[in-house]
């Protein structure tokens, strides 16, 4: 994620990072140590937001509109376990089991949205039957 916020983050990509605590107590401390640490560690420059409950009755409302908008991504599983890339337009996909370097085109396709350019490439259609190819 640092890579890719250095890479687009110019171009508006925004990265919004929620330390939770719900998988095998992996962030136990309070939400400005585990931020001190992921910017000293890490080289973080985007977003630390306070840490938050994504599964369960007392989810953030952010983890309830994203699950909403991608029905399939029912559960996160562990803390990398999705990621979400949101447009401009609140357009929202999730990326089960993904590595940061593969969300690469879908962030750049949203970061273009608006611009003219698709955000998914055309799909051909087959040719008529009977029409010249």
């Amino acid at each position: 994620m640092v890579r890719l916020h250095a890479e687009l983050g110019a171009s508006g990509l925004e990265i919004l990072a929620f330390p939770c605590n719900q998988f095998g107590n992996q962030e136990p401390q309070a939400t400005r140590d585990v931020e001190a640490r992921i910017r000293k560690r890490y080289g973080v420059a985007f977003h630390v937001m306070a840490k938050v409950d994504v599964n369960g009755p007392n989810s953030h409302a952010v983890f309830r509109y994203l699950k909403h908008k991608t029905p399939k991504v029912p559960r996160i599983s562990w803390n990398f376990g999705v990621y979400y890339v949101v447009g401009r337009d609140g357009y929202a996909r999730a990326f089960p089991d993904t590595s940061p370097a593969q969300l690469s085109d879908a962030i750049r396709a949203e970061l273009w949205c608006g611009t003219g350019l698709p955000r998914e490439p055309p799909r051909r259609r087959p040719p008529r039957e009977g029409a010249d190819p």
